[in-house]
């Protein structure tokens, strides 16, 4: 099986980073408003303005 990896590195603490990531407001703030929950097989999505090629979710 073959796949990539990616890493970043944030000039910020780790909890901070993982707070940004799993707490709903704040990924909505960084990437767009959604319902995650960080729980094993919850399945979420993220929503935006609907546009051509796209419907908003």
């Amino acid at each position: 099986m073959s796949g990539f990896k990616v890493e970043r590195v944030y000039p910020h603490p780790r909890d901070r980073v993982w707070r940004a990531i799993t707490d709903p407001e704040l990924l909505g703030r960084w990437l767009m408003p959604n319902d995650f929950a960080p729980e094993l097989g919850h399945e979420f999505t993220f929503r935006t303005d609907p546009g051509p090629g796209r419907c908003g979710t």
